[in-house]
């Protein structure tokens, strides 16, 4: 982990639309950049990352199968990056029959 030269933050739920989805401008009040506050998949449309200094936010759904799909999308794929990997390992199965 010597490549790593930033500390990470992951956060899950709180960043929806709700009333108490905060975790946008509580990063905003701490100071940081929001880098973008969406993304286009599904599960895991509301999805924030922010950075200010050496510190990395990625702020996670709140939803269990979302918060899954955005970790290994989007931080997975940075914290390898960050380390020094040029690709993320994906797991392969061999599946008992065709599906559709």
């Amino acid at each position: 982990m010597s490549g790593l030269q930033r500390h990470v933050v992951v956060v899950t739920g709180g960043v929806s639309v709700g009333e108490y989805d905060l975790v946008e401008d509580v990063l905003r009040d701490m100071g940081l950049e929001i880098i973008f506050n969406k993304v286009a998949i599904r599960p895991g449309k509301p999805t924030v990352f922010a950075r200010g200094g050496d510190w990395l936010v990625f702020a996670l759904p709140g939803n269990p199968v979302s918060s899954f799909v955005t970790f290994e999308f989007l931080v997975r794929p940075a914290l390898g990056r960050m380390c020094g990997l040029r690709t993320p390992e994906r797991p392969s199965f061999l599946l008992a029959r065709a599906f559709r």
